[in-house]
């Protein structure tokens, strides 16, 4: 799967275009929509093109990393979700958070709960900006509705049992164009029955 124009959206929404290097309040030179700068990487200012090629490859990472960790099926939105979260948090912390392990055992909601309680910190500070992502996140976790693993195609339903068809008293109650089918069953097994009594 890949992240749609409302995933993006999101992610653009709380990220920010900043062309020029900022500390993230974390201590972590960050530049472009949320990018954090590597050890060999030396931006000081970017151009708008420059922030979306950062961004492409920061997203191919974080799409990644959901499409190869998460083994249960995603909608859209709750795909979206997921890679909005990576890509703020990184693949590490994903791989090895609750949230992970509540979806790959198919609980959906409990997923979305989860994005919404998850406490708020980030190096130890509370930030009313990440308490607003993560309910976003939760949202459009939800959009398309929570489902059990069964109903997401994830694992075969129970099996019902099968009901003994019964025939109308009144054939007319039959499907309509098939009010004669009940009578003429009803003959032939009659012939049936004659036929073998007669041998």
């Amino acid at each position: 799967m890949n992240i749609s124009p409302a995933g993006l959206a999101l992610i653009k929404r709380f990220e920010r275009l900043r062309l020029s290097a900022y500390d993230d309040g974390y201590g972590n030179r960050t530049i472009g929509w949320g990018h954090l700068i590597q050890p060999g990487e030396n931006y000081q200012t970017i151009t708008a093109a420059q922030a979306d090629e950062l961004l492409a490859l920061d997203l191919a990472t974080a799409e990644r990393a959901v499409n190869s960790l998460v083994r249960v099926p995603l909608t859209q939105s709750q795909y979206d979700a997921l890679v909005s979260l990576v890509y703020n948090w990184g693949a590490g912390n994903f791989r090895n958070s609750s949230h992970l392990s509540l979806i790959n055992s198919g609980d959906y909601a409990g997923t979305a709960a989860r994005l919404r309680a998850h406490p708020i910190t980030s190096g130890g500070v509370a930030s009313q900006g990440l308490v607003n992502r993560r309910a976003a996140e939760a949202d459009l976790f939800a959009r398309d509705g929570i489902y059990s693993l069964a109903e997401m195609g994830g694992a075969s339903p129970a099996p019902t049992t099968p009901t003994t068809p019964t025939t109308p008293t009144d054939p007319t109650a039959a499907e309509p164009g098939k009010s004669w089918v009940y009578p003429a069953v009803a003959i032939g097994a009659a012939l049936l029955v004659i036929t073998l009594i007669n041998d």
